[in-house]
């Protein structure tokens, strides 16, 4: 999975300074207890659309949102020509999109213990 010779691994405890020489680690505290969530903001171009807790899933590219700011956070990520080739499919209305898409999508920043990270 990390396209490395060592492969993905996890880890429990603090990790090894050499995992993170070239970054800062970013250390937020899971909330609940039934699944990895933490408080965070999703933005895009600067502007937040969703802030609250976030669920992490390491294992998916699959992103979602409160249905409330759905169409807000899609709106703002792609343009209305790229949009417009992408449907909604089964019943969770699950938005699909051609791959070349992603060419033409806004950078979406997830904003995690005052850092961002840019998808």
């Amino acid at each position: 999975l990390t396209g490395t010779q060592e492969g993905s691994y996890l880890a429990f405890g603090r990790p090894s300074e050499a995992w993170f020489a070239e970054h800062p680690v970013v250390w937020a505290p899971v909330q609940g207890g039934l699944w990895w969530a933490i408080e965070g903001t999703m933005a895009v171009g600067g502007v937040g659309i969703v802030a609250g807790m976030l669920l992490v899933d390491s294992g998916t590219s699959y992103l979602a949102a409160p249905p409330a700011v759905f169409k807000t956070l899609v709106n703002a990520m792609l343009p209305a020509e790229a949009l417009a080739r992408c449907e909604p499919q089964g019943r969770a209305r699950v938005l699909v999109c051609p791959c070349d898409v992603a060419e033409v999508a806004r950078s979406l920043d997830v904003w995690i213990g005052g850092s961002s990270f840019p998808l």
